[in-house]
């Protein structure tokens, strides 16, 4: 049980050091949406489809994911650090996430 639970902690942990998430409880749909299946999103005015991530290219350089129980998660560039041998590269408001968050690359 203790290894499942180490286990656990290191994917989470490998999980937030490149990104930022929040969630987003079930939201009650527009009636104009109400046919759809999936997860509405008031910021986006619409139903993201189950298990079927949905990155938008408007700036915003999210990522959303409705689960099967109406939870929808938003995940976001997490912060990020260089130093000489790895400067920081903006990221490219022009392509989805996660190719529009900064990251450091090395010279190497």
């Amino acid at each position: 049980m203790q290894k499942l639970i180490v286990l656990f902690c290191v994917a989470v942990f490998a999980e937030v050091a490149y990104s930022a998430v929040s969630i987003l409880p079930p939201q009650e749909k527009p009636a104009a949406l109400a046919d759809q299946p999936g997860c509405y999103v008031p910021e986006l005015n619409r139903v993201v489809p189950p298990n079927q991530p949905y990155a938008p290219v408007d700036g915003n350089c999210n990522e959303y994911r409705c689960s099967d129980n109406g939870w929808t998660s938003i995940v976001s560039c997490g912060a990020v650090a260089g130093t000489a041998e790895c400067p920081v590269t903006p990221g490219d408001s022009s392509r989805p996430y996660p190719d529009c968050c900064a990251r450091p690359v090395c010279n190497n």
